[in-house]
């Protein structure tokens, strides 16, 4: 293995940490169903049609709602910790702020 290459089991945690918290945009909280995900932050169930957004989608919706704020506001209006949003800024899915 490389230096900077993740262990076996770093990245099966890491793709666990990401199921658990992304356990919405898997299974539909209304039926049970698959979700699909359309794009953005945003995921349809497959059986019932019932619409998810994630964290990343709406922060994106909210900025393109009000347009661009403070990051304490942002974390504020959105319900979203501001570790996340400069998590965010830090992989380049917002560059707007």
């Amino acid at each position: 293995m490389k230096a900077g290459d993740e262990s076996m089991d770093a990245l099966e945690e890491k793709f666990a940490n990401m199921i658990n918290l992304e356990r919405d945009a898997v299974f539909c909280r209304k039926c049970g169903g698959h979700m699909i995900f359309k794009g953005g932050g945003t995921y349809v169930c497959h059986d019932c049609k019932h619409e998810y957004v994630n964290k990343y989608g709406r922060l994106k919706d909210y900025i393109r709602e009000h347009g661009v704020r403070d990051i304490r506001t942002l974390s504020r209006e959105t319900g979203i910790r501001v570790g996340e949003i400069l998590q965010f800024i830090h992989d380049g899915k917002i560059n707007a702020l």
